[in-house]
């Protein structure tokens, strides 16, 4: 087993250990957090990190850097399975690619519940449902990864809901208060 790490500016994170097979990966909890900047060489850690295919630093994204729709990201979380299931004892990821603001604020959608703060994912055939929130959605932009967004809510009538994709905070738009922190 190998860990999986997400790394920000502020923080790592052991998200789970990742066992790699053909074809297949499985998340399971290890839930430990540390802190620091010099990540590689962090002195509580009990192992010694080293960048790889599988361990890579995630940036935070510019102020006010919006995605374009169909984006790809990825939430990933311990949340419930289904709607009204039990919480997930390995860690879940779903490919939650991004809806633009106007189309999730249009009739129908969410309406003006989602603010410019927000970023809405998903919507289509996977979500993230309760127990999710706090999450990174993770999103590739020119062969990079960012945390964009951290999950904030879904839909009262259930996960995986039709026109009511995972909204986020948007992490662009609080990148000035981070930085002064």
């Amino acid at each position: 087993m190998l860990p999986f790490l997400l790394f920000t500016a502020l923080t790592a994170t052991v998200l789970a250990e990742l066992e790699l097979q053909s074809n297949y990966t499985e998340l399971s909890p290890a839930g430990r957090v540390v802190g620091g900047q010099d990540v590689p060489n962090h002195t509580s850690w009990p192992w010694q990190v080293s960048l790889t295919s599988y361990v890579k630093l995630a940036s935070l994204p510019r102020f006010g850097e919006i995605l374009p729709h169909n984006n790809p990201c990825y939430i990933t979380g311990y949340g419930r399975i289904s709607t009204g299931g039990s919480m997930s004892s390995r860690m879940k990821q779903a490919s939650l690619p991004i809806v633009d603001h106007q189309t999730c604020t249009s009739s129908g959608w969410w309406g003006s519940t989602v603010k410019t703060t927000m970023i809405c994912a998903g919507g289509g055939a996977q979500s993230g449902c309760n127990g999710d929130f706090g999450g990174p959605l993770s999103c590739k932009v020119n062969n990079s990864w960012y945390v964009h967004g951290i999950a904030s809510f879904v839909s009262g009538m259930g996960c995986n809901t039709p026109q009511k994709p995972t909204v986020f905070t948007r992490v662009s738009a609080y990148i000035e208060w981070m930085n002064s922190l």
